[in-house]
């Protein structure tokens, strides 16, 4: 199954290079995109199932299975958000702080939950919370 999406800021123009990040709500699954120009981005090879979809400051429950998608497996959604990304966010320092290797640690576990190995992004998040004891990210994909 496909989930096939287009952004727009504010239903104006297209939202370009937004990142967009798609997580399994019933089953452990991770994965991210960027938009394109043309504000579209898609996620492909999704099994039947809830995911949550966030983009910037909009989240939404998605589900794919009979019923929800075409004859081809495709589910096409618009999603309208409301500000584009901001030149004004701030970075708490607690985040600045992780080392750069339990950032890496991480990632290498939304990797893993991307191809639904929850042992092997296990094993990754426990080295990146043994480094960064205050990796919030990483404790909150870990209790899943």
């Amino acid at each position: 199954m496909r989930l096939l999406c287009s952004l727009s800021i504010l239903a104006l123009e297209p939202a370009a290079s937004v990142p967009v990040f798609l997580h399994g709500a019933t089953a452990p699954f991770e994965s991210s995109t960027v938009s394109g120009v043309d504000g579209r981005f898609r996620f492909s090879k999704l099994v039947a199932g809830t995911y949550t979809l966030a983009v910037s400051s909009a989240v939404r429950t998605v589900e794919l299975g009979p019923g929800t998608v075409d004859s081809k497996g495709r589910l096409d959604i618009v999603l309208k958000i409301e500000n584009g990304p901001s030149a004004n966010a701030t970075v708490s320092v607690t985040v600045l702080s992780i080392p750069d290797r339990a950032t890496k640690e991480y990632e290498e576990a939304r990797r893993c939950l991307s191809r639904r190995d929850s042992q092997c992004a296990a094993a990754h998040l426990q080295r990146a919370v043994e480094m960064a004891p205050r990796f919030a990210a990483a404790w909150s994909a870990a209790s899943c």
